[in-house]
C-alpha cells in the first residue's frame, strides 16, 4: 500500500466518528520571561528529577555557566548551584568566569577568565595581604602572562607537569595562561606558614568568592556536552550523568589519559542533601572516549537500563547496570557515527539509530552481541533524528535533518524507508520535533526556521501554518513541553548559526491553541527502571481511532535525555475506552473507561494512578 493510500484511510477512520475535532491554527502568546545563559549553548533539555510533576529545563553550554530552571507551578528560577548541578559544586560562580565584583576585602582572590582578549587566563590576585604558593595545571604548557607587584617561576615537578611559584605583594596580582583550563583540574597550594601565609578564610574563588576549606585546594572547569537523568542510585529521584569533551582529541596522552572524567551525580549524595559525584565508585571509566552524547536504555530487553556515551571520531561505550548506582562495562556498538538515537521500532529490543557515512545504520543488541539489521543509504550526514508515529499505525517514524536535507521516514514492519513526498514538509530545516500542538489525536511537526507544519485530514499531508517561524538558522533544538501543565504542549527552541556558535537565542512561547481533549502520562516503573524507559501506552478512543506514544519519544535534545512524559490528543473524546501499558521486560497494564483533561501517573509496581505530587489540570 502507497503512503498515500495510507495515510487516506487512516485519516478516513480518523473522521468517521464524532471524536474528531476541527483542526486550529498555532495561537502562540510569549511565555513568562526566564534569564537563560546562552554562551556557547549547547543543548537544552527537558526532565522532571525531583518528580513533582512539573517538567524543568537545563542547558549544557561546554565548560561556561548553564542553567537547570526549576518549575515553580510555570514560573522558573535556576536552581543549578543550589541543587549542586554545576561543574564544581565546592565553588559555585566558577563557570562565569569573573572575578567577585566586590574585591575589596582583605584576601586573595582566584578565577578563571574568558573575556576577549584574557581567555583562557588564571588570575590570583592579592587585596591587602602578601600571598605565596604554587598553582599547579596538568597541561602541557603553562605561561606568566602578566605580573603586577608580584614575582613568578615557572617550573615542572617529577610528572613532568607544570606549575608556577608566586608571591604576590598587597594589590598585585599574577596572570597565567594554560590550554587546558577547560577540563583539566587545577590544584592550588598556598603557604600556610611564613610570610605568605594564608588561612583558607582568606582566599576568596570564583565570581561568588567561595573559600575553600584549607589552603591546598583544586578547581575544576568541565567540558559538558549531555546529561542523562535516570534513578540508577535507587532513591527514586534521579540522577544525572554528565558527559565532557576530551581535550580535542588530547585526552588519549598518557598525560592526561585518567584526569578528565565524566561525572554521576547522584541525588542525595552531596552536601545539604544536593548532587554528589560518585563516577569513582560507578564502574563507569571515561578512558579515551571524547564524550559528545548520552543516554540509557533497556538494550537487551530484560528491564534494567543500559548506559551509552558516544565519542567523537570512535565508537560509543556502552555499560549495563548491576548494583545500585552501579555499573559494569559491556561490548558496545561497533559503529562511529555523528547522531544516535534509541528507538523502539518494534521486534521487542530497541533499536540504536547511528547517522554515518554509509547512510542511518540501525543496530541491535542480540544475545550479548550487535547486529547491523538495515543501513538507509539513501539518508546521509544526519544531525539529529525525531520519532512520532505519525500516521497512527502503531509503529514509530522518524524524521531526520542533515546536511543532506529533511527526509520523512515511515515504519515499515520495524524498518525506517523514506516517504517519497515527504507529505508536504519542506526539503530542509535545521531541526524538527513531532507534536500535536492542537490535541487532535495526530502529530504535527515543528521545525527550525520554518515553524509548524499542521496535519491536514482532508488534504493527507502537512500544510505550513506560519506559525513559530524564525529567522535563518544552522543549528537549533525543538522541544515541546507542557510547562504550566494545562494539556497543551509549549515549544522551546534553542537557535544558534552553527553548533559551536558563541552564543544562541532561545525561544519559549505558551500554547493557547484552542485545542481537543487530552492525556498525559508519567510512568513509574521497576525499581532498575523507574523512568519506565522503553515502555509504550497505547490509548484506544474507539471507532478504529487509537494513538501510541513511546517513553523517550518526546525527547528531541541533540545531546541529553530527561524527557519520559506521554502526551495523547483525544480531539473530542473526554474519556478514552482501553489505555494498555506495556512495560520494558514484559508485561501489561490495563485500564478502562480512562478520564482525560488531566495529567496520570501508571505505577507499575502498584499497577494504580495516582495525580502527581504536584501540577495542576485542565480541562476545556
Amino acid at each position: 500500500m502507497g503512503w498515500r493510500r495510507l495515510a487516506t484511510c487512516i485519516a478516513a477512520a480518523a473522521l468517521a466518528g464524532p471524536a474528531a475535532a476541527p483542526a486550529a491554527q498555532p495561537r502562540l502568546v510569549p511565555a513568562p520571561r526566564v534569564d537563560f545563559l546562552t554562551k556557547r549553548l549547547y543543548d537544552i533539555g527537558v526532565a522532571d528529577p525531583d518528580r513533582d510533576g512539573r517538567q524543568d529545563i537545563f542547558t549544557t553550554n561546554h565548560k561556561f555557566r548553564s542553567v537547570f530552571l526549576r518549575n515553580h507551578g510555570g514560573r522558573f528560577e535556576n536552581a543549578i548551584n543550589e541543587v549542586g548541578l554545576g561543574p564544581d559544586s565546592r565553588f559555585p560562580g566558577l563557570d562565569l568566569m569573573r572575578p567577585p565584583a566586590d574585591t575589596s576585602a582583605p584576601g586573595v582572590y582566584v578565577w578563571p577568565s574568558d573575556e576577549p582578549g584574557d581567555a583562557g587566563r588564571l588570575h590570583v590576585a592579592s587585596t591587602g595581604i602578601t600571598v605565596g604558593g604554587r598553582v599547579r595545571l596538568m597541561t602541557r604548557k603553562l605561561a606568566v602572562r602578566s605580573q603586577r607587584s608580584a614575582s613568578a617561576m615557572l617550573g615542572r615537578d617529577e610528572n613532568g607537569r607544570p606549575y608556577a611559584d608566586f608571591t604576590i605583594a598587597p594589590g598585585g596580582e599574577v596572570v597565567v595562561a594554560s590550554n587546558g583550563l577547560a577540563d583539566l583540574p587545577i590544584q592550588f597550594e598556598l603557604d600556610e606558614s611564613g610570610p605568605g601565609a594564608v588561612t583558607g578564610d582568606e582566599i576568596h574563588v570564583g565570581s561568588e568568592g567561595v573559600s575553600p576549606e584549607s589552603p591546598l585546594f583544586q578547581i575544576m572547569l568541565r567540558d559538558r556536552h549531555g546529561i542523562a537523568f535516570a534513578d540508577v542510585a535507587g532513591n527514586r529521584e534521579q540522577d544525572a550523568f554528565v558527559v565532557t569533551g576530551g581535550l580535542g582529541g588530547g585526552i588519549a596522552s598518557p598525560l592526561f589519559l585518567g584526569a578528565v572524567r565524566d561525572q554521576l551525580l547522584v541525588a542525595g549524595a552531596g552536601p545539604g542533601g544536593g548532587y554528589g559525584d560518585e563516577i569513582v565508585a560507578s564502574g563507569v571509566v571515561k578512558g579515551r572516549c571524547r564524550g559528545r552524547s548520552v543516554s540509557y536504555a533497556d538494550a537487551d530487553g530484560r528491564g534494567n537500563l543500559d548506559l551509552l556515551t558516544t565519542c567523537e571520531g570512535g565508537p560509543p561505550q556502552m555499560y549495563a547496570q548491576t548494583l545500585r548506582g552501579g555499573f559494569v562495562g559491556v561490548v558496545g556498538p561497533p559503529v562511529v557515527g555523528r547522531a544516535f538515537r534509541w528507538a523502539p521500532l518494534g521486534g521487542g529490543r530497541p533499536t540504536l539509530l547511528a547517522s554515518t557515512r554509509r547512510g542511518l545504520e540501525s543496530w541491535k543488541l542480540d544475545r550479548g552481541g550487535w547486529d547491523r539489521v538495515a543501513t538507509l543509504r539513501s539518508v546521509r550526514e544526519v544531525e539529529q533524528i525525531a520519532l512520532g508515529d505519525f500516521d497512527n499505525s502503531g509503529a514509530l517514524d522518524a524524521v531526520v535533518t542533515g546536511a543532506d536535507g529533511l527526509t520523512l521516514l515511515g515504519n515499515r514492519g520495524g524498518r525506517l524507508r523514506p516517504v517519497r513526498s515527504r507529505l508536504g514538509l519542506p526539503g530542509d530545516a535545521a531541526a524538527a520535533s513531532f507534536v500535536d500542538y492542537d490535541n487532535d489525536g495526530r502529530l504535527d511537526v515543528s521545525l527550525a526556521p520554518q515553524g509548524i507544519y499542521r496535519w491536514d485530514r482532508r488534504r493527507d499531508r502537512f500544510r505550513r501554518t506560519g506559525a513559530l517561524t524564525m529567522r535563518r538558522t544552522g543549528y537549533a533544538i525543538v522541544q515541546w513541553m507542557d510547562y504550566d501543565n494545562d494539556g497543551r504542549r509549549d515549544p522551546l527552541i534553542a537557535a544558534s548559526a552553527r553548533e559551536f556558535s558563541p552564543s544562541a537565542h532561545v525561544i519559549r512561547k505558551r500554547n493557547v491553541t484552542r485545542a481537543g481533549h487530552w492525556l498525559e502520562i508519567d510512568l513509574t516503573g521497576s525499581s532498575r527502571n523507574r523512568e519506565a524507559i522503553g515502555a509504550s501506552v497505547r490509548a484506544r478512543l474507539g471507532r478504529g481511532r487509537a494513538v501510541t506514544q513511546w517513553v523517550g519519544q518526546n525527547d528531541d535534545s541533540r545531546h541529553s535525555q530527561g524527557h519520559y512524559r506521554l502526551y495523547f490528543g483525544l480531539g473530542g473524546k473526554r474519556v478514552v475506552r482501553r489505555l494498555i501499558v506495556r512495560w520494558p521486560g514484559g508485561g501489561e497494564t490495563r485500564l478502562r473507561r480512562v478520564r482525560g483533561d488531566r495529567i496520570l501517573r501508571i505505577s507499575r509496581a502498584g499497577r494504580r494512578i495516582v495525580p502527581p505530587r504536584a501540577g495542576r489540570s485542565a480541562a476545556r
